[in-house]
């Protein structure tokens, strides 16, 4: 039998306008975005369930006031290492969610390689991160929300890949859950 994880989904519903932080105004209706939680079966293999981890990651991210991105490195089906982003914290324009999952990985796997390994990623990865993806020879990259205005996608010459030739990259994983907590956060930013 698979063990049941929880697992947070927005959905949307109609109902007269009240004062909410996750509500839309639309005429005499609102659209209500709050979070709905119910049990659902996830393989603990599955790219659902490593997808919904990293939006912990990303929440606690969103918590602290920093851009709601987050990451988990999974060899063998289990995570190795985990981050979100913390360039406010420290200072640092290169703290993305998806360095400090690697360094936490390359540290705790003693290599600076990881070809059997995954990233998930809750938002497409900029171009820095895609150079530390490619040195890092990772063997599988699996995003949720594309990044129209940042990702490596705006940045593509002739269809070619930013990332290892090995590496498969896999994108649109939980892509509305991921999008949604993005646009939140920029949405109490206006």
């Amino acid at each position: 039998m698979a063990d049941i994880r929880y697992v947070s989904f927005y959905t949307v519903f109609l109902r007269q306008s009240v004062n909410s932080p996750w509500t839309m105004d639309h005429g005499p209706w609102t659209i209500d975005f709050s979070p709905f939680t119910f049990h659902l079966p996830m393989l603990p293999e599955s790219h659902e369930y490593f997808m919904q981890q990293a939006l912990k990651e990303a929440q606690l991210a969103f918590d602290s006031d920093e851009v709601p991105v987050g990451a988990v490195v999974v060899m063998n089906n289990k995570i190795i290492a985990r981050g979100h982003n913390q360039v406010e914290l420290l200072n640092d324009s290169t703290a993305h969610a998806e360095i400090l999952a690697l360094t936490s990985a390359y540290s705790s796997m003693g290599s600076k390689y990881l070809p059997d390994a995954t990233l998930y990623v809750t938002l497409e990865p900029c171009l820095m991160c895609c150079g530390a993806l490619y040195w890092g020879k990772i063997g599988r990259i699996v995003y949720g929300a594309s990044d129209e205005k940042n990702g490596f996608h705006k940045h593509l010459i002739a269809n070619h890949s930013p990332f290892h030739p090995k590496t498969e990259v896999i994108n649109g994983v939980l892509r509305d859950e991921c999008a949604w907590l993005m646009k939140s956060f920029f949405q109490q930013k206006r």
